[in-house]
């Protein structure tokens, strides 16, 4: 039954994509911030750079990004330039903090050593459609700054890698104090059982 003390979160939206509902405190959502590394789905305009794409998302703002996104992967190539434009089939774009050692220097956005990274061609696509769906995928500080107002905003992401991420984290499950699906109650428990149903699905976490 859910608790009196759960606040906090808009009634779910059906729509076409899934919705998954999770309820815990708002000091363990934070625990569930690494499920970012493995992407989320986010629509945006066919050509649009990444400085502008990041800038779109909750508490992404021009200043947070100069100085915390100190690493930016772009379908798995390191880029320095946010004004490099977002195409191609679903790029792939991870973002992090800095990070240690060589190869955090190395692919540190405008360092010195970035001469001794490995440049691949960008490839576009010949879609003709103006909308294009990146793969977001946050790390370390990036993910634990953000991380918590991205989840409670709610998230389209694949339902295997919820499925993957809970299975190897049993005291994550004993955190969730209730779930939806679809705006219907159901336990925690069986979450394990409903997600390899659907392929991509809405992931919202409320407190």
């Amino acid at each position: 039954m859910r608790l009196d003390s759960i606040t906090n979160c808009m009634k779910t939206q059906l729509s076409d994509t899934p919705t998954f509902t999770l309820y815990t405190t708002i000091e363990a959502i934070d625990r569930f911030t690494s499920l970012l590394q493995t992407g989320i789905i986010v629509p945006a305009a066919r050509g649009v750079s990444i400085g502008a794409f990041l800038e779109a998302l909750p508490g992404f703002t021009a200043n947070y990004i100069t100085e915390q996104v100190q690493t930016i992967f772009l379908n798995g190539t390191a880029t320095d330039d946010m004004e490099t434009p977002l195409d191609g089939d679903a790029p792939v774009l991870a973002i992090s903090a800095a990070m240690p050692g060589l190869a955090g220097a190395i692919f540190r956005r405008n360092s010195l050593h970035a001469a001794l990274r490995t440049v691949k061609k960008t490839m576009k696509s010949n879609s003709a459609t103006d909308e294009i769906t990146v793969i977001l995928k946050l790390f370390n500080a990036i993910a634990r700054d953000r991380g918590v107002q991205l989840l409670q905003n709610g998230v389209i992401i694949k339902a295997a890698n919820v499925t993957a991420f809970l299975a190897n984290r049993a005291p994550l499950m004993q955190l969730l104090l209730d779930a939806e699906v679809n705006g219907n109650q159901t336990s925690s428990s069986s979450l394990a059982h409903l997600l390899p149903t659907f392929d991509t699905i809405k992931l919202t976490f409320c407190n």
